[in-house]
Order: C-alpha cells, then sequence, then structure tokens
C-alpha cells in the first residue's frame, strides 16, 4: 500500500496538461475580450458618426430657418419703409400721386412677404418627420 501512495509516475504529466489547458484558455478569453473591446470601438464609432450626422442636419434646419425668418423680417420692414415715404410723399403738397404708387408697391412687397412666409412654412412641413 505504501508503494502505490508513493509512486508519482504521471503526475507530472497530468499537472503539465492541466496547466496547458488553462493557458490555452486564458489566451482565447483574452484574445475574445480584445476581439470585443475592437468590435465596441467600431460601434462606438458608428454611433458617433451617426450622431455627428444628426447635428448637421440640425445645423442646417435651424440655418434655413434663420434665413427664412431673416427674409421674411427684411420684406416686412422694406414693405414698411415703403409706406412709410408714401406718407411723407402724400403730406407733401403734389406727391400724392407717388405717395398712391409707393402704398401699391408696399403693399406688392407685403403679398410678397406673405407668399414667402408660406412657402417657409410648406418647405418646413416637408423636413419635418
Amino acid at each position: 500500500m505504501a508503494r502505490l501512495r508513493d509512486r508519482q509516475d504521471g503526475f507530472s504529466s497530468v499537472t503539465v496538461a492541466v496547466s496547458l489547458l488553462l493557458i490555452v484558455a486564458l489566451v482565447v478569453t483574452a484574445a475574445q475580450v480584445r476581439w470585443l473591446g475592437s468590435r465596441s470601438a467600431d460601434v462606438q464609432n458608428v454611433a458617433d458618426s451617426a450622431a455627428l450626422a444628426s447635428a448637421n442636419m440640425v445645423c442646417e434646419v435651424q440655418t434655413s430657418a434663420q434665413l427664412a425668418d431673416a427674409t421674411l423680417l427684411s420684406l416686412g420692414l422694406l414693405g414698411l419703409g415703403i409706406d412709410s415715404v408714401g406718407v411723407v410723399a402724400a403730406c407733401v403738397p403734389g406727391g400724392q400721386g407717388a405717395a398712391k404708387a409707393l402704398f401699391k408697391l408696399g403693399g406688392k412687397t407685403f403679398k410678397a412677404r406673405d407668399k414667402a412666409a408660406k412657402a417657409a412654412v410648406k418647405a418646413r412641413k416637408r423636413c419635418r418627420p
């Protein structure tokens, strides 16, 4: 019985085999973690690109809205200026004919502003999802 207990034939072979198995498992796990990290970085890059693209789209829509607002304001102020000159012309003796033409031109300017505003609203509705 003591003879069987003292025999250690093959015990080191089993230890080496188990150790090699553990080392291979650790290497495979490390490779999988590295691969997952790489895929995670790829997904993050795609998400960042999508966020930047949507931010650019928002900026373009905002810029077009600001441009439309500025255009409408300019047309409104132009119409107001033309009507103001018409009022001055109406107060000047002999300027009633010019005042009439200026009021007509001011009215056309306001109509053009209203038409541009309707077109801007229609375009804005097409841009919204």
